[in-house]
């Protein structure tokens, strides 16, 4: 069986049973078509977007140690948040919730680290300490004009 491969050099194989010769590939061209649009997708986003419907609609007891959900203002905090990082460039952040129904969003990196926690009793708590810039430190209530500008130049340098 003879089999005939073409490379991107413009080199061919001819592999007859044992033997492979090699040679110019003549009148090789090489294809290559761009897909259809493709819609781009951010994956990380989504996965944040999914793990917090997922925990908007987690049961009573839903860690078997007494959890209770995120309530509804510190979700709707935490999604609207979600889209200004987003919207601002920032690296996705690891996010988690406790027991006690608080979201965190966390970047950790060797030169930063960085979260920003939705609690329960409506604040917002954030901490900020990324190499050349000062620490920040937030602890007020959650409002959706809340000033994060300083938060999100910190984070724009954590890579």
């Amino acid at each position: 069986m003879n089999m005939f491969i073409a490379c991107t050099a413009g080199t061919a194989f001819t592999i007859t049973g044992s033997a492979v010769a090699m040679k110019p590939a003549a009148n090789f061209v090489l294809a290559s078509r761009a897909p259809a649009a493709v819609p781009a997708i951010n994956p990380p986003w989504e996965e944040l977007r999914t793990d917090l419907l997922r925990w908007e609609k987690s049961p009573a007891d839903w860690d078997g140690d007494h959890g209770i959900a995120p309530p509804a203002p510190s979700l709707a905090a935490a999604k609207t948040v979600i889209g200004k990082l987003k919207a601002a460039h920032i690296v996705p952040p690891d996010a988690s919730v406790s027991g006690d129904g608080e979201i965190a969003y966390t970047w950790s990196r060797a030169t930063a680290f960085a979260s920003i926690s939705f609690l329960a009793d409506g604040h917002l708590v954030a901490y900020s300490r990324v190499a050349g810039h000062d620490t920040i430190e937030i602890d007020q209530p959650y409002q959706d004009d809340l000033d994060l500008m300083a938060m999100f130049e910190s984070l724009r340098d954590i890579a």
